[in-house]
């Protein structure tokens, strides 16, 4: 009697310890398929968060350069040749060439600007040098921003309408297209629900104001 007593608490203890190891196994399948499932979302969630940070950044860029040339402590972008009304005229604006030259000497020397801005000429860059080496090139770490600016005069001349493109400098750069913005393509503003790095080509933040003329 005692041997069979035995026995079967020798089989209860050997089923009860073979569930505990299903159950362990089963757990970490779980917890595998949670990670799986959650993993994309928390990268998706980061992504998202880095583009708005970068949108608000260059919100601000923007706001400061249209601060300037109110102001007139910055020279005004190049006037564009009538093509339509000045809105249209500054909406059918080529987005610039991917080949950047904003070195520190033209910086230093056109305050700011990557080249001369009395130079007739469609539209003119403006280096926003966020990481303070005093240029702004395609091998910039995402950190700095280049602003696209055009004005167009309104019919009475009293004042014009000023354009603002902002892409960031690492936009430039051989086998790129830089992207203007489009009614019919969303895909040409950069948007805040963004995987990755974003849209690479398309301006960060664009923008038209009327501003009285000096």
């Amino acid at each position: 009697m005692n041997f069979k007593l035995k026995l079967l608490r020798h089989l209860l203890k050997d089923n009860t310890q073979g569930l505990t190891i299903i159950e362990g196994l089963l757990a970490i399948v779980i917890v595998t398929l949670l990670i799986v499932a959650i993993g994309p979302v928390l990268a998706f969630a980061a992504a998202t968060r880095i583009q708005a940070r970068r949108v608000e950044l260059a919100s601000q860029a923007a706001t400061a350069y249209l601060d300037s040339v109110r102001s007139t402590s910055l020279k005004p972008p190049p006037i564009v040749s009538p093509n339509g009304t000045p809105a249209e005229t500054l909406s059918k604006l080529d987005a610039p060439a991917t080949s950047l030259s904003c070195n520190k000497a033209d910086i230093s020397t056109y305050g700011g600007y990557c080249a001369n801005p009395e130079v007739g000429q469609a539209s003119i860059l403006y280096c926003v040098d966020r990481n303070n080496n005093g240029e702004c090139t395609t091998a910039d770490d995402r950190k700095d921003f280049v602003i696209q600016a055009a004005r167009a005069l309104t019919s009475n001349g009293s004042s014009y309408l000023l354009s603002i493109r902002v892409y960031r400098a690492d936009s430039f750069g051989a086998g790129l297209t830089l992207l203007k913005k489009s009614p019919n393509k969303p895909e040409s503003k950069a948007s805040i629900l963004a995987g990755g790095s974003g849209n690479r080509v398309a301006p960060v933040v664009e923008l038209t104001t009327e501003i009285p003329a000096s």
